[in-house]
């Protein structure tokens, strides 16, 4: 406590604007001076003011894991950029409505970065105006030009046809060194990254003529006509136009003379010709029974397959951020592959990418998966960050003549790294394996790594068989949940519980991958699954990072 606290921590930016309120109102003598509706406007802006500091020192904590591993890695030390996608220009040009039109506002430009952001990118809101960018899988001049893109569309998106004609952008892209932006515990430096900000409307300002530039200005509030006096009398000329909303932007209204209206080019039509009662031509109907109309078809039991792989198909993987109860930590990362067939096409990840039925396409996605993924294993053991990772292989893979043509890439790990922090995930297993064909594949995976878990359904656990085949874990994949298994919290909540009994009476952990809702995680971690993980827990990241601590009490607190 002896140490001087610095002037730019968290602690000393919220209290700044509430002790200048007070050193205000001590030049003005006493605070009993001022009048009461003077001194709760103070108090308000200052703690508005506090707020938005808070608010500002927020960094994303998946952006800052990212930011570390960038920086650990080599493309962090030679030449990989921060975009700044900055709405200064806009929020000083509405003036007093941005609180009322901020949230709505930034909600609209993570709409148009995730548009643009490309996979296996990132992205993270900091504070009220701005977001910070970085192009991991482009060029970086490809990486400028889409934070450029991003910085117009976002301009257009805010003010439409407005927008057209300006020359003072309302959004700002600015780039600087990454690790210039990034402090040594991971944080981001504002003052570095307002400084580029600044020089960019700078360089932006003096390249635009004052004289000749257009500014976009927001409409002003309507006044409110004066009533009028008594015995005076209003006659209205012209219907009342609407009032404006004061919270969104209008068009700017300029000097010139409407243009006159063109004439449309209509062309006359001859009436159609009325039919007499007495030529009404009567048809007679078949009154006979109706056929019995189909029952409409109910959800289907299974989830429909993917198509093959085409040989145009993009390839690429991401991991996603695993919750341990063993340490209560994020102590796993688990490895999904994301195949993208058509350019403006949908991304389909993880084992819903895998065909049910065509063989080439299964061994080439999981070629691709195991190589990659033991890649960015080995960087994540050289940079020290001790986490487990989890790689999910196909039956297919495992079961074929040439299965070690595949799982060559293990051959780069030392034994004693894949003994203590790799996991096969075998999913993918057809309903009618014996005991016999099981086991056999795990005892082959099981040279491989620490342990071997077995992915299967939530209404057919296969506890009995996993348990002696030698698997120590059984789980399941939501994502693969079918239209018909698909229920509400409390019917899931209710169908893991079962599942994880019947794990437990046979002496085995259970797992949940693809959690997208607050309450199944939360349940999930409480109920005493082993690994839990998926959209609602932590975003998709680019490699694996290191252990984080995250106590199981934590979660106790979590909303649903």
């Amino acid at each position: 406590m002896s140490e001087k606290r610095s002037r730019n921590g968290l602690l000393s930016r919220i209290a700044a604007p509430i002790a200048k309120v007070a050193r205000r109102m001590a030049r003005r003598g006493t605070i009993d001076e001022m009048s009461v509706t003077d001194a709760a406007r103070e108090m308000e802006q200052a703690r508005a003011a506090a707020r938005a500091a808070a608010t500002d020192s927020l960094t994303s904590e998946d952006f800052r894991l990212a930011m570390e591993q960038v920086l650990r890695e080599d493309q962090g030390r030679f030449g990989t950029k921060l975009h700044v996608v900055s709405l200064v220009e806009f929020r000083e040009a509405v003036g007093e409505r941005w609180a009322r039109i901020s949230d709505k506002v930034m909600m609209i430009a993570e709409g148009v970065i995730t548009k643009h952001l490309g996979t296996g990118n990132l992205f993270a809101r900091q504070g009220s105006d701005f977001f910070t960018l970085v192009f991991r899988t482009c060029s970086a001049d490809e990486g400028r030009l889409r934070a450029h893109t991003i910085a117009q569309e976002l301009g257009t998106r805010l003010v439409g046809d407005q927008f057209q004609g300006i020359d003072r952008p309302l959004a700002l892209s600015a780039e600087m060194d990454l690790a210039d932006a990034v402090q040594i515990d991971g944080t981001l430096n504002h003052p570095a990254i307002q400084k580029a900000v600044g020089e960019k409307r700078a360089l932006i300002a003096g390249t635009v003529s004052d004289a000749a530039s257009q500014t976009w200005v927001p409409p002003q509030a309507s006044q409110t006509p004066a009533k009028p006096a008594a015995k005076h009398h209003l006659i209205q000329t012209q219907p009342k136009r609407p009032d404006a909303t004061p919270d969104l932007p209008n068009a700017v209204t300029s000097g010139e003379k409407p243009a006159a209206i063109r004439d449309p080019g209509w062309v006359a039509m001859d009436a159609p010709k009325r039919i007499k009662e007495s030529d009404t031509a009567w048809i007679i109907l078949d009154s006979g029974p109706r056929p019995e109309q189909p029952v409409p078809n109910k959800a289907p039991a299974i989830l429909p397959s993917a198509p093959p792989l085409p040989d145009t198909a993009r390839l690429s993987l991401l991991w996603r951020p695993t919750w341990v109860a063993g340490s209560e930590t994020i102590g796993a990362y688990v490895a999904r592959i994301q195949r993208l067939d058509k350019p403006d096409g949908m991304p389909v990840d993880g084992s819903l990418a895998y065909p049910r039925d065509d063989e080439n396409s299964v061994l080439t996605l999981d070629r691709y998966c195991i190589a990659n993924a033991l890649r960015d294993f080995r960087g994540s053991e050289n940079a020290g960050n001790g986490s487990t990772v989890v790689l999910p292989i196909h039956w297919t893979t495992l079961c074929a003549d040439n299965r070690m043509d595949y799982l060559a890439p293990f051959a780069d790990i030392t034994e004693q790294a894949r003994s203590a922090r790799v996991i096969i995930d075998l999913f993918g297993v057809p309903d009618q394996t014996n005991a016999r064909q099981l086991g056999e594949i795990i005892a082959i995976a099981k040279g491989l790594c620490r342990e071997v878990v077995l992915r299967t359904r939530l209404t057919d656990s296969r506890a009995k068989l996993a348990a002696d085949c030698g698997a120590s874990m059984i789980g399941i994949d939501l994502s693969q949940l079918s239209p018909a298994e698909r229920t509400d919290d409390a019917a899931l909540l209710t169908n893991l519980r079962r599942f994880l009994d019947q794990a437990g009476t046979f002496g085995l952990g259970a797992y949940v991958w693809g959690a997208r809702r607050r309450a199944a995680v939360v349940g999930s971690v409480q109920g005493g699954f082993a690994m839990v993980n998926g959209p609602a827990l932590m975003k998709d990241i680019a490699k694996p990072a290191k252990v984080l601590p995250a106590p199981k009490t934590r979660f106790a607190a979590m909303p649903t």
